[in-house]
């Protein structure tokens, strides 16, 4: 119906950077789905609205509409919403540095997205709860989250983000905890997954990282 016209109206503004024109879409679209009882849409709705704040900085209308979106989430029994503003919402208190609440809502956000077979949201999800532990200082669990998420990555296919996945833990500061071999032994299998894809992404940096090892045990 019309909301969803105007939800996807938004959707392209944001695309375009036109952030006031999406809000102000967003907002109708928000309004006639109230008034309809379009549950799902509302909920659909709130989290775009947040996402506009997030994106604009203003991280506190950001969590307002999340929690409402994930109230409507809630009383739907719809884990993918639920799952995905979690992760918005973790996201979030990551961008203020709060990342202690940005572990609980990921930690929240996993919980929900069990109950779906979204398995590339569970890895993005793990692999963002991986960076929360790693600016904690904590590298055991950062670790673990991080090889989840690239075991899922590539039970899925998407060699793309695996291998960024690998490439993140041959870098400070989770890299510290690793001898040479094994950073470079994780570069060698990024690399082998980046030339099976066509856009080659990253190999340019995953051999300037293997030079720098190299380098510094020469």
């Amino acid at each position: 119906g019309l909301s969803n016209a105007l939800n996807n109206l938004g959707a392209l503004y944001r695309r375009l950077n036109k952030h006031q024109l999406a809000s102000e879409a967003y907002q109708e679209s928000l309004e006639l789905a109230w008034e309809t009882g379009d549950h799902v849409s509302v909920a659909s709705v709130l989290n775009n609205l947040g996402e506009i704040q997030r994106y604009a900085q203003n991280y506190q209308e950001a969590l307002g509409y999340y929690q409402q979106a994930f109230d409507m989430g809630m009383e739907l029994h719809d884990p993918y919403t639920t799952g995905t503003i979690a992760n918005n919402t973790g996201l979030t208190y990551a961008e203020m540095k709060e990342w202690e609440k940005a572990v609980d809502w990921y930690e929240k956000s996993l919980k929900h997205k069990a109950k779906h077979s979204d398995l590339h949201g569970q890895a993005i999800t793990l692999n963002n709860l991986g960076v929360a532990f790693e600016n904690l200082g904590n590298y055991p669990n950062a670790l673990s989250s991080y090889q989840e998420a690239i075991e899922l990555f590539k039970k899925i296919g998407d060699k793309t983000f695996a291998a960024a996945g690998l490439i993140n833990l041959s870098q400070p500061p989770i890299a510290k905890t690793m001898s040479a071999e094994q950073r470079m032994n994780h570069l060698i299998e990024a690399e082998e997954l980046i030339l099976q894809t066509e856009t080659k992404e990253h190999l340019e940096l995953v051999r300037k990282l293997k030079d720098q090892i190299r380098d510094s045990h020469d």
